[in-house]
């Protein structure tokens, strides 16, 4: 495999690490919203009708996207290298 090659497989890496940053960040945007959504809806029920897990969910997809976001710069500093 030439140079060209590899640095043509690595952007292309990077260019999918950047779609799976953003389909990361519109998840946790998703969840947030729906999270906001219930909360204000629980204000008029007895007890609260956000499930424990999606909260956590936020959090969860907080730290995927710092790892998504510390791969791409992995993949940057490969290709600088190269």
């Amino acid at each position: 495999m030439s140079l060209a090659e590899v640095k043509a497989v690595v952007a292309d890496v990077a260019d999918q690490t950047r779609t799976a940053a953003e389909l990361v960040r519109r998840a946790r945007d998703g969840v947030a919203e729906s999270v906001r959504i219930l909360t204000d809806l629980s204000r008029q029920h007895p007890e609260s009708l956000v499930p424990v897990v999606l909260s956590r969910a936020v959090d969860e997809l907080d730290r995927c996207h710092d790892h998504v976001a510390g791969a791409l710069q992995a993949v940057g500093d490969l290709d600088a290298r190269l």
